[in-house]
């Protein structure tokens, strides 16, 4: 029996982000756990950053798309998925343009393209903070100086008069 062959379904019925689209021009997972342990390196509450959740469960999933006759990788990138559509619910940090628990996601497996539509999100928000320049420095004013008027009285009355400065 041959294969079926993979048939998208149209945007108007599904629109999730394919794998290619939402994984277009990534680095090796490799890579990616590299920026992970980087991440987990920085952070003082690593448990609980999205963005660590987020990478995390992208790196599983591309192992799945490398390697689909390993039915425990997809299964356990499917579980990761379902934990960080938890996690988005619990904390209302979904950013794709369906929520996590929406209608589109009851097909079994969608977990993982929730992840796809999350990560292409947050590829599009970094991009964007990229792009913005930097906040001009503000000019922090010293301390404040006399006229040179006042610095000629104080050196008149004090010299030449002998008085004190009541301030």
């Amino acid at each position: 029996m041959a294969a079926t062959p993979y048939v998208p379904l149209p945007d108007e019925v599904f629109d999730a982000p394919l794998p290619r689209t939402a994984y277009a021009d990534e680095p090796h997972p490799v890579d990616l756990d590299l920026r992970i342990e980087q991440l987990m390196d920085e952070l003082d509450n690593w448990r609980e950053s999205r963005e660590l959740r987020l990478l995390q469960t992208v790196v599983l999933d591309l192992h799945a798309i490398e390697y689909p006759e390993d039915a425990l990788l997809v299964q356990e990138a499917v579980a990761a998925g379902w934990l960080l559509r938890e996690f988005d619910d619990h904390y209302g940090t979904s950013a794709g343009k369906h929520g996590p628990f929406a209608d589109e996601w009851a097909a079994s497996g969608a977990s993982r393209a929730y992840v796809r539509q999350e990560y292409v999100e947050y590829r599009e928000a970094k991009a964007a903070a990229a792009e913005q320049p930097a906040p001009a420095a503000v000019e922090v004013p010293g301390p404040r100086q006399e006229p040179w008027w006042m610095r000629v009285l104080d050196f008149f009355f004090v010299k030449v008069l002998g008085a004190t400065r009541i301030e």
